[in-house]
């Protein structure tokens, strides 16, 4: 079973994106996605935790997007009415404070940050992701060899391009 989604009120521990992401992941490993959609709402919503099944029983119901593909129905409802409701309440603001705060920590290697770095920038709105990447590793790295090279930094500098991770 995933993680319960929100338990006790506040913030949720992780976006809902990642959350039903992995919930999903969790369907395709039982074989539920052959689940018909009413199925597939009712072990969703036993997941959400308490306090996401009492956001989900007083939020209202989410509209059908008219350029939308998908078959609209109770799970596909279901989803989307989690999404509106937690993607609208979490400021960019905050989001890039999440982004800005978050230091590599002693002895965390460059892959798992950077990884960190990308997926909290996902939901900032930056207009060049690799460049705030690049200048957040700058400014909050715990390694003391750090130099850029030429008159230009790029966030190569820092790891290998995505492909040659775990190359090394």
């Amino acid at each position: 079973m995933p993680s319960t989604f929100l338990d006790v009120p506040g913030p949720p521990p992780e976006s809902w994106t990642q959350w039903i992401k992995c919930f999903e992941k969790h369907l395709e490993a039982i074989d539920g996605t052959k689940y018909d959609p009413a199925r597939k709402q009712a072990m969703m919503y036993n997941c959400l935790g308490v306090e996401g099944r009492r956001l989900f029983d007083h939020i209202g119901p989410a509209e059908k997007e008219e350029e939308e593909d998908q078959e609209w129905d109770v799970f596909t409802e279901a989803k989307a009415r989690m999404k509106n409701y937690f993607d609208t309440t979490m400021s960019v603001i905050m989001e890039r404070y999440h982004f800005y705060y978050r230091y590599q920590a002693p002895g965390e290697s460059i892959e798992p940050y950077v990884a960190t770095l990308r997926m909290l920038a996902t939901t900032c709105s930056f207009r060049d992701m690799d460049e705030m990447i690049r200048d957040q590793r700058w400014g909050a790295t715990h390694q003391t060899r750090v130099a850029p090279l030429g008159g230009k930094l790029y966030l190569e500098h820092f790891c290998p391009p995505w492909g040659q991770i775990g190359r090394f």
